[in-house]
C-alpha cells in the first residue's frame, strides 16, 4: 500500500508549473489630453509572442478587463509593429521580443464608472522559442479619488519616457499612392497571387516584410517573396493567397470571371526602412485577373533579394532532398515520441501502465503481449485521430500548433478530474469492473485489454503539452508538409510513445 502511495504522489509531483517566461505589469497615463491603460509585456531573451495575425503557426495575445463581475471592453489601439521570425521548417511568424507596450484607450465615463474599484487586467498569450508554452499574468489597478494606483507587485515597471516612446511608435492608418497592386488567379485551384510595386525604398528592414498582412477570413497568406529591378529602381513583392471562402458557411466561391461577390478587404501594415515608423494601409479589390499568372513573365527584369534569394535556395534545396528530408523527419518523430515517455507530462500514465504489467507478472507471455498491444493500439489510434483533427484545421485555415487543447480551462478540468479518480484508484480506494464483470469471472477494466487501450488513449492526451529532444522539428515538418507524411509523422510518434 506504502508504495502505491509513493507512485500517486510521484506522479502528481511531476505536475509542477512552468515558468512563464513573460511578465506583465500596467500603467495609467495621460497622453494628448487623453487616458490609457498601458500594458507591457517584458520575455526572457529569446523568446517571443505572437501579433494579431501570428503567420504560419501560433495564437495572438488577448487581454481581458473586469472589475468583480463586470467585464469591461475598451478602445484598443493599433499593436505596436511586430518582428518577422524564420522558424525551424522555414516557418514564418510574426511577433514580439523584449519588452512591448500595449494601449487601451479609456473614456471618461469608464474611469467614473470604475471609481473606487480595482480593475484586473489578464493577459494570456503563446509564448515560443525552441518549444511553445501557454502563458498568462494579471495585474491589478485601483481606482479612487481620481487617482489609479498598480496595486500587484511585479520586478518591473515602465518608466513614462519608455511608454511615449512607444505609443509614438504606434502604426497609424494612411493612404499611400506609392504602391501598384496586381492581383491574379494561378494554375492551381483556389490560388491567387498578389504582387506589388513600389520605388524609392532604401534601408530596407531585413527583420520586417514590406508588407505585414493582417489575417483576413476569406485568404490565407503565404511568405513574401521580394524582387529588384535595378534599371526601374522598383521592388516588386509576391505573396500567394489561399482562398479559404471555400470552408465558410455559406461557402464563398473564388469566381471563376474575377469578380468578387463583394469587394475583398486586404489591410498590410507598410515599413519603408528600418528608419521609418510603420503604417496601416487598406486595400480594397473588386475583382481580378482570372488568367493564370505565369510568373517567370512577371519576374523578368527583377533579381531576388540576397536575404529572400537565400531562403528560396533552401527551399528549392528542401523540395531536392525531400525524400531524404522526409526520412529524416520520420526517425525524429519515432525518437521524439520514445524519448515523451521520460517527459514530466506523460510519466504519470506510464506510472500507471507499470503498475498494470506489475498484476500481470504472473500471466503467460502472449498475454503480457497483448495487454502491451492494446495499449500500443490505443496511443497509436489516438495519434492517427489528432493527425486527422489536425488535417482538418489545416484545411480551415486556422492556426494549429501541438498541445494547443490545454488552453480550454474546460478540457484542464476534466483532465484533473480523471487524474484525481485514477490517483484515487491507485490508492486502492476503489476499483473499476466492466459491465457484466461478475457474469464473466470478475474482469476489471484497469487489468482487462479494454483498460489498457484507454490507458493508451490517456496517455496520448496527456503527452501533447510536453516536448522532446526531435519532436518539434518532426511536428513543425508536419504541420507545413503532405498529408501523407503529416500521418506517417503522428503514427511513427505513437510508435516511439508505445515502444517502451
Amino acid at each position: 500500500m506504502i508504495w502505491k502511495l509513493f507512485i500517486a504522489l510521484f506522479s502528481l509531483s511531476l505536475f509542477a508549473a512552468a515558468p512563464k517566461h513573460a511578465k506583465m505589469t500596467a500603467t495609467m497615463i495621460s497622453i494628448e489630453k487623453k487616458n490609457f491603460l498601458a500594458i507591457t509585456l517584458k520575455n526572457d531573451p529569446h523568446w517571443h509572442t505572437y501579433w494579431k495575425n501570428p503567420g504560419d503557426a501560433g495564437l495572438a495575445t488577448e487581454f481581458i478587463f473586469s472589475a468583480g463581475e463586470n467585464k469591461y471592453s475598451f478602445h484598443q489601439m493599433p499593436w505596436p509593429l511586430p518582428t518577422r521570425f524564420v522558424e525551424e521548417g522555414n516557418m514564418i511568424t510574426f511577433g514580439y521580443e523584449g519588452t512591448y507596450t500595449f494601449f487601451f484607450g479609456l473614456s471618461e465615463n469608464d474611469i467614473k464608472s470604475l471609481e473606487g474599484k480595482k480593475l484586473k487586467a489578464y493577459g494570456k498569450w503563446l509564448i515560443c522559442k525552441d518549444i511553445c508554452i501557454p502563458g498568462k499574468d494579471e495585474v491589478y489597478i485601483e481606482f479612487k479619488s481620481g487617482s489609479q494606483t498598480l496595486i500587484t507587485d511585479h520586478d518591473f515597471l515602465m518608466p513614462k519616457q519608455d511608454i511615449l516612446k512607444a505609443y509614438r511608435a504606434l502604426p497609424e492608418t494612411k493612404e499611400t499612392s506609392q504602391i501598384e497592386y496586381f492581383l491574379s488567379a494561378s494554375k492551381e485551384e483556389n490560388i491567387v497571387y498578389l504582387h506589388y510595386f513600389i520605388k524609392d525604398l532604401t534601408d530596407l528592414d531585413k527583420n520586417n516584410n514590406i508588407l505585414t498582412p493582417f489575417s483576413n477570413e476569406l485568404v490565407g497568406f503565404g511568405h513574401e517573396d521580394l524582387f529588384y529591378n535595378s534599371q526601374t529602381k522598383t521592388y516588386m513583392g509576391q505573396v500567394k493567397l489561399d482562398w479559404n471562402g471555400i470552408y465558410q458557411e455559406p461557402e464563398v466561391t473564388l469566381p471563376k470571371n474575377g469578380r468578387f461577390r463583394k469587394p475583398l478587404n486586404l489591410s498590410f501594415l507598410f515599413k519603408r526602412s528600418s528608419q521609418q515608423p510603420a503604417f496601416r494601409i487598406n486595400k480594397s479589390f473588386s475583382s481580378f485577373n482570372p488568367s493564370p499568372i505565369n510568373l517567370q513573365t512577371i519576374q523578368s527584369g527583377y533579381q531576388p533579394l540576397s536575404s529572400r534569394k537565400e531562403q528560396k535556395k533552401n527551399e528549392s534545396g528542401h523540395n531536392d532532398k525531400k525524400d531524404t528530408n522526409a526520412l529524416i523527419y520520420l526517425i525524429f518523430a519515432l525518437l521524439g515520441g520514445f524519448i515523451l515517455n521520460f517527459m514530466p507530462c506523460v510519466l504519470p500514465v506510464i506510472s500507471l501502465k507499470l503498475y498494470s504489467l506489475i498484476e500481470h507478472s504472473n500471466e503467460s507471455r502472449s498475454n503480457i503481449l497483448k495487454h502491451n498491444l492494446f495499449y500500443s493500439l490505443g496511443v497509436i489510434s489516438t495519434f492517427v485521430l489528432l493527425a486527422i483533427i489536425t488535417l482538418a484545421l489545416k484545411s480551415s485555415g486556422q492556426a494549429i500548433g501541438w498541445g494547443f487543447q490545454l488552453q480550454s480551462p474546460h478540457f484542464l478540468l476534466i483532465m484533473l478530474i480523471i487524474l484525481w479518480i485514477m490517483t484515487l484508484n491507485l490508492f486502492g480506494l476503489f476499483e473499476f469492473a466492466t459491465p457484466g464483470g461478475s457474469k464473466i469471472g470478475n474482469i476489471k477494466t484497469d487489468s482487462g485489454f479494454t483498460g489498457d487501450f484507454l490507458t493508451g488513449v490517456f496517455a496520448t492526451i496527456l503527452s501533447t503539452p510536453c516536448s522532446a529532444p526531435f519532436l518539434g522539428a518532426a511536428l513543425t515538418f508536419a504541420f507545413t508538409t503532405s498529408t501523407l507524411n503529416l500521418f506517417l509523422i503522428f503514427i511513427l510518434l505513437g510508435i516511439g510513445l508505445s515502444s517502451p
